[in-house]
């Protein structure tokens, strides 16, 4: 079951969760507060910083951790340390110093992580070109991943593909899954419905079960 809520709800929740990110910032050092309905970091910023807006572009070096809620969010530079995100539309380019914990309605991940992945999100893209050097951990209605990922994998999502590559460990749960890519790890595969591509390449002793299979190009 899905909900749909109205822009203005999302405002008002967004509202009520930056004022009490803001309480909370002003009680560490080297913290800036961005706040407006569109907020653009232009310029290197030192320290954390806590953004809450409509629409939030990062385009400068954040040198610290980066909290931030809006309905589109892009980030094109490098976050040095942590990001925390929640948004209608999130789009990463750039470097993500240590982990990325996300949730949204679009999420998009074009760029690095140097640690571990969490998103939960009506779509997920991880794109060609993506690099997450730590674990994923995705809960998606629609999830693809076209990137490689150095650590595990574990995804559930109502309709996954897969081209990608990943290094360890996979579990994957989903109702349509289509699956192209390589897991040098064991792996754990279970659908209603999988489709395999003729690039999939599969660790000895891996377990793939489904009610219906199918194979050829996709």
């Amino acid at each position: 079951m899905y909900f749909k809520t109205t822009k203005h709800e999302n405002i008002k929740f967004l509202t009520a969760a930056f004022a009490l990110l803001s309480f909370f910032a002003t009680q560490l050092p080297a913290a800036t507060i961005l706040t407006g309905k569109m907020v653009r970091v232009s310029t290197p910023i030192d320290g954390n910083v806590y953004a809450g807006a409509g629409e939030i572009y990062i385009d400068a070096l954040v040198n610290g951790d980066l909290t931030a809620g809006a309905g589109e969010l892009t980030i094109r530079d490098t976050i040095r340390y942590d990001l925390i995100a929640g948004g209608g539309r999130v789009r990463i380019e750039g470097v993500i110093g240590d982990d990325l914990r996300c949730g949204g309605g679009d999420v998009s991940l074009l760029g690095q992580v140097l640690g571990d992945v969490l998103v939960g999100s009506g779509q997920l893209e991880i794109g060609r070109g993506a690099i997450i050097y730590g674990d994923l951990v995705v809960g998606g209605g629609e999830v693809r991943v076209y990137g490689r990922v150095l650590g595990a994998i574990i995804l559930a999502g109502g309709t996954v593909t897969f081209e990608g590559e990943v290094e360890q460990e996979a579990k994957l749960r989903g109702g349509e899954l289509k699956l192209d890519g390589i897991f040098r790890g064991p792996c754990e595969i279970v659908a209603g419905n999988i489709t395999l591509g003729d690039k999939a390449e599969f660790h000895q002793g891996s377990s793939l079960l489904a009610k219906r299979w199918r194979a050829g190009f996709f």
